[in-house]
């Protein structure tokens, strides 16, 4: 099935849940609860939405994104082409493990990129 619909591989990933999938959904409603809860500005930096692979530009497309990207699949791969046609040339992964680091090298080469796992790698950060 998954051929048909043009996957190149499939492979198991070593994760914790279901995430980003519709196994999600009874956690949905909390996390709108929550997000409604919040009061949330502009981003004075610009976002890239998970599910649509376009930027955010109110809060109101924030908070759905939130929401939303708990059940539904990230558009990596669109995303990261998208700030790339941007000219962004320079990704810091952050957080545990380095995953996104390599897909994103397999999406493209030229771009710089390092992943961030804890405070004390972030002293000395620089990029090409």
């Amino acid at each position: 099935m998954a051929s048909a619909r043009g996957a190149k591989r499939a492979m198991p990933l070593k994760v914790s849940g279901a995430f980003h999938s519709a196994l999600m959904e009874p956690a949905r409603d909390g996390l709108e609860s929550a997000v409604n809860t919040v009061n949330l500005q502009v981003p004075s930096t610009p976002i890239v939405a998970n599910i649509t692979a376009k930027p955010i530009n109110t809060v109101n497309q924030l908070k759905k994104e939130l929401v939303s990207q708990i059940c539904e699949c990230v558009q990596w791969k669109r995303s990261v082409e998208y700030m790339i046609s941007l000219g962004i040339t320079s990704f810091i992964e952050i957080g545990p493990g380095n995953a996104l680091h390599g897909m994103l090298k397999r999406i493209d080469k030229s771009v710089d990129s390092m992943s961030i796992g804890n405070f004390k790698s972030i002293q000395g950060l620089t990029l090409k």
